[in-house]
């Protein structure tokens, strides 16, 4: 493709989903005017922090790096001559909007970067990925409330994209900063630690030794090789450490302020949930991976004794948050009401395709990615999921962006390949859509309580 027309369809591209995205916004803070669920605790919060008058609230589990973010944008603001007024709503979410701009940006960034397949159509490609991981249903809606997700999408993100080219010192500060903005962030941190280790590692593996399973012992038994290691992981170290003390000064709890309904569980079904979320939102993605799909024997093994595992976990470690049965504005109540729980078997009836799910995707990122990087995210996304006790679609976004920019490394771009991105995006604005109008238009009340409710994510 002649770069003159990719820059025009790049241009034309960014400008409207920034159209979209302003529409959206003054969409919801027209109709939307006073702080929504969670906001009521932030905006206050953010109000007195960037004031340094800032009293912690109970109710907020998380560090104030979305304040000092906030703060940030204000002083920014000074220089560039914006609304800075944070006592404004509108400006306050103005914010999560900025970091989901820069969250499309910073994916654009990555992909460039680690890129296997280089093409005519590579910037196109790119640029489509880089939507698609902004359209998320999920992030998306949430770039529009003064939520933590937005801006701790975007530091996870950063961080990636200064590790894989290889600034570990400002991808460790970045880590940091979104660890202040969401704890369970320091598992992302350590993950993308281990990709960088396990990146050096395969510079210096010789070069008639296998990729996968990369030849750790004989690597890290030559000095030089340690050595390199060593380098990597020791920017990384102070904030790994810092957020083990933050734990152990909180008295071994993750989470900050009232812990009463944070109680950590092992709710082992929600990797199931991940799964059958990714294949909600990116079924459009895993198409060019289906080509050539062959099921052998031993794949067909391994999908029943998944499925077996899963049906275990459905079973033993079934776990009901009553925050989940008992506010109907979230999607989740119905969905456990009216698919996963609407029938004393119907929970075992979705464990198949919930594996059937994981194992597409696990199968399509490992063309180019070792099983380590595998069971590093395996770990990371369990470690992050396993101990909620709350079904909440929030918590899939950055394990999902992880891997689907994993995906999205290895894809060989070509026709079929961005087809299948637009018709991704086209699905997620559909979604969005729905989703958006539901919650702008379709308002209702509780009987006991004064104000509008709204059905959100």
């Amino acid at each position: 493709m002649h770069p003159a027309i990719s820059l025009v369809v790049l241009l034309g591209g960014g400008i409207t989903l920034a159209r979209y995205a302003s529409y959206t916004k003054q969409l919801f803070d027209s109709v939307v005017s006073s702080p929504y669920m969670d906001e009521v605790f932030h905006v206050p919060q953010a109000i007195q922090f960037c004031n340094r008058n800032w009293v912690p609230e109970p109710k907020v589990t998380t560090p104030p790096g979305l304040y000092w973010l906030t703060l940030l944008y204000q002083r920014l603001g000074y220089v560039g001559g914006w609304d800075t007024d944070v006592t404004k709503l509108s400006t306050l979410r103005t914010v999560s909007l900025v970091a989901l701009m820069v969250t499309a940006v910073l994916s654009e960034l990555y992909l460039n970067q680690a890129m296997v397949t280089r093409s005519q159509l590579a910037p196109i490609y790119r640029f489509l990925v880089a939507v698609a991981v902004a359209t998320i249903p999920t992030l998306y809606f949430f770039g529009f409330l003064f939520y933590t997700d937005s801006a701790s999408t975007m530091l996870v993100v950063m961080a990636m994209a200064l590790a894989e080219s290889d600034q570990h010192l400002f991808a460790s500060v970045s880590g940091l900063v979104a660890i202040s903005v969401r704890q369970t962030n320091a598992i992302w941190l350590a993950f993308i630690m281990g990709c960088a280790v396990l990146k050096e590692l395969q510079k210096h593996a010789p070069e008639n030794s296998p990729s996968d399973p990369l030849p750790l012992k004989q690597l890290l038994s030559r000095r030089a090789v340690l050595e390199s290691a060593l380098e990597i992981v020791l920017p990384y170290a102070p904030s790994l450490l810092l957020f083990v003390g933050l734990v152990i000064w909180n008295g071994g709890d993750v989470a900050l302020g009232d812990k009463t309904n944070h109680q950590p569980a092992f709710h082992m079904p929600q990797i199931l949930y991940f799964f059958a979320f990714a294949l909600f939102v990116g079924w459009p993605a895993l198409l060019p991976a289906l080509r050539g799909l062959q099921l052998s024997r031993s794949s067909l093994t391994m999908f029943s004794g998944i499925s077996v595992l899963g049906l275990a976990a459905v079973h033993f470690f079934t776990y009901t948050h009553p925050f989940m049965l008992a506010d109907n504005r979230h999607y989740m109540f119905y969905v456990w009401r009216r698919i996963i729980n609407v029938t004393p078997w119907s929970r075992y009836a979705l464990v198949p395709l919930c594996v059937a799910s994981g194992m597409l995707w696990i199968s399509a990122i490992a063309k180019t990615h070792n099983r380590y990087w595998i069971a590093g995210f395996l770990m990371a996304t369990s470690l992050t999921l396993v101990p909620a006790p709350l079904i909440e679609p929030r918590y899939f976004i950055v394990p999902y962006i992880v891997m689907r920019l994993a995906l999205a490394k290895g894809t060989i771009i070509d026709a079929r390949s961005i087809a299948s991105l637009v018709v991704e995006i086209a699905w997620h604005a559909l979604i969005i859509s729905t989703t958006i109008y539901t919650f702008i238009y379709k308002p209702f009340s509780w009987p006991n309580e004064q104000g509008l409710q709204r059905f959100m994510w």
